[in-house]
């Protein structure tokens, strides 16, 4: 298995609604494109700016 992830897990999609999330996640996904020496560290910023970001606004 590639990734440690049980699919049924997985809750379905949301719309994003809180414009500082969709910058976030657009990052993140164009982020994925770099795949350079900097990727895994951005991703993980990244992913950790929008969790704050959650928790914080509670808001998608």
């Amino acid at each position: 298995m590639k990734y440690d992830m049980i699919p049924s897990m997985i809750e379905g999609d949301l719309q994003l609604q809180n414009p500082s999330l969709k910058s976030i996640f657009k990052k993140l996904y164009l982020e994925t494109y770099n795949n350079d020496t900097a990727t895994k560290i951005a991703v993980d910023r990244l992913v950790v700016q929008a969790f704050s970001e959650i928790v914080r606004n509670k808001s998608y």
